[in-house]
């Protein structure tokens, strides 16, 4: 199994990840 503390890591970066692809779709939607 992945270290704990890399998968922590790697979910983090994908969560913000997520959360930045969120943010450029809806920023032109609600301007």
């Amino acid at each position: 199994m992945v270290h704990p503390s890399v998968a922590k890591c790697l979910l983090l970066r994908l969560v913000s990840l997520y959360f930045n692809e969120l943010d450029h779709h809806s920023k032109p939607l609600e301007n």
